[in-house]
């Protein structure tokens, strides 16, 4: 592995990992990021509320499978560098295959129809194990 002298800084930091880092470190994450389409924004009210009911019903199942909400929200444009979309979803699911089932399911509820959307998804680490991997990514020659 090349040295580099931000690789002495980061191994060199004693940051204690929390019960809930390490159990936090062997779940996948999917951080989805949205906004609406026109199609969207056509919609009558109730059609709106009706595609609403119909998506909370099928979260119901999900912690049977693995994949737990951890939280929603409006991004606040206010913040440095905001990123371009208006909402966001945090998720956290045991394995890479449950955040692909997901995935199928919100493509076949038809969310895409209506919602402009990226999704960043990985396994969850440690803040010292992401450091060091960014170090180890970025073609740092010694």
């Amino acid at each position: 592995m090349p040295w580099h002298p931000f690789h002495r800084m980061v191994t060199e930091v004693a940051i204690a990992p929390s019960s809930e880092d390490l159990a936090m470190s062997n779940k996948h994450m999917l951080v989805e990021q949205w906004k609406c389409k026109p199609l969207w924004l056509a919609k009558p009210l109730k059609e709106l509320q009706d595609f609403i009911v119909g998506r909370t019903k099928s979260m119901e199942s999900l912690a049977s499978l693995g994949i737990r909400s951890l939280g929603w929200g409006h991004v606040d444009h206010s913040a440095k560098n905001p990123v371009k979309f208006d909402f966001w979803a945090i998720w956290q699911m045991d394995s890479s295959e449950a955040v692909h089932a997901f995935l199928d399911r919100v493509n076949l509820s038809g969310w895409y129809a209506f919602f402009e959307q990226l999704n960043g998804t990985g396994a969850a680490m440690l803040a010292l194990q992401a450091l060091n991997f960014l170090i180890h990514t970025v073609g740092v020659k010694s």
